[in-house]
């Protein structure tokens, strides 16, 4: 497995990571046997939160935590096992944001599922609003201080906000971030605009996630054609994104990741990972799996690289597409 360093936080992890989000699992003991396989696979970052993993007898997430903690035992200390905060977690009105108040609870909880005394990286899961940065740096300095968390990132920042949060953890004599994640896809290539180049310049890994766009580039979706019933797209706080995907140049890019995939006898989602995979900036490639098999099917997809053409005519056709805009 390929490794690579998180800027200048001298930390190492695999280039490719599974997220536990397992959007479309509930049973806890086939989350558990998906990570133990992309572990013996050779995967060493683990991305989780708190608030992920929803069953039914966790309506607000978490099970995913109790999985992961079951599945490294033994090994935890081969792994980068990340966990976030900030998302609702519960109906009460300090069950989500980024007050210490939230953040020194919830990293006690999350302890507690994951069965550990620490987390390697523990990321702010969304900027809000309604709490003051320096607030919300200020705490997860403090939870490293603690020995509860190595390092600590930002999840969906913007590149100034990333910034900012920068400079407040270098006032407050704390480490700086060692990564920032955003959704980085054909389909979404935002991140090239403002994010990248903050990381390039300060020293920040890159986790990308949602390299499918959701599923979106794996050839189950047409364009111009609604998402199938039961579909994770046809969701109604999904159908304005599948939607606004779908339209202008989203026809050519998909049309072009099939071709490639024709040719290499692959599926398409084998070349959309690949070609995040490609970029240098893209420190760690995070795959969404919800069985063992599909941890194989996309590790399997990583073990060939795109050639010179390939990537260049994936990079043409995507650059001009209506989702950069």
């Amino acid at each position: 497995m390929e490794m690579a360093l998180l800027g200048s936080s001298g930390i190492r992890v695999s280039r490719v990571g599974l997220g536990c989000g397992f959007r479309n699992q509930t049973d806890l003991r086939v989350m558990e046997t998906a990570i133990r396989r992309a572990i013996e696979r050779g995967v060493t970052l683990l991305d989780c939160s708190n608030f992920y993993g929803k069953t039914p007898d966790t309506p607000y997430g978490g099970a995913s935590e109790v999985a992961l903690g079951r599945a490294i035992a033994g090994c935890r200390d081969d792994l980068v096992i990340t966990s976030k905060v900030g998302c609702p977690i519960g109906p009460g009105p300090n069950d989500l944001g980024g007050s210490r108040m939230h953040i020194m609870r919830e990293i006690e909880r999350s302890l507690r599922r994951l069965q550990t005394d620490h987390v390697d990286i523990y990321i702010i899961h969304w900027r809000d609003p309604d709490t003051a940065l320096e607030e919300t740096v200020g705490a997860m300095l403090d939870v490293i201080r603690q020995g509860k968390a190595r390092a600590w990132g930002m999840s969906t920042f913007s590149a100034w906000e990333s910034c900012k949060a920068l400079m407040i953890a270098e006032r407050l004599g704390g480490p700086r971030p060692a990564m920032v994640m955003h959704p980085y896809n054909l389909f979404d290539r935002t991140p090239e605009f403002e994010v990248l180049p903050f990381c390039r310049q300060e020293r920040v890994g890159f986790f990308a996630y949602s390299p499918l766009a959701v599923g979106l580039l794996t050839g189950f979706y047409r364009p111009g054609r609604p998402p199938p019933p039961g579909s994770v797209m046809a969701a109604p706080r999904r159908r304005a994104e599948y939607d606004q995907t779908f339209r202008g140049r989203a026809f050519q890019v998909l049309a072009a990741v099939e071709r490639i995939a024709a040719a290499r006898a692959c599926a398409p989602a084998h070349v959309a990972l690949n070609w995040v995979r490609s970029n240098p900036d893209v420190s760690v490639t995070l795959m969404g799996v919800d069985t063992p098999d599909q941890v194989d099917a996309n590790l399997n997809a990583l073990s060939w690289s795109l050639s010179d053409e390939e990537r260049r005519e994936l990079h043409d056709v995507s650059r001009s597409s209506d989702s950069l805009a």
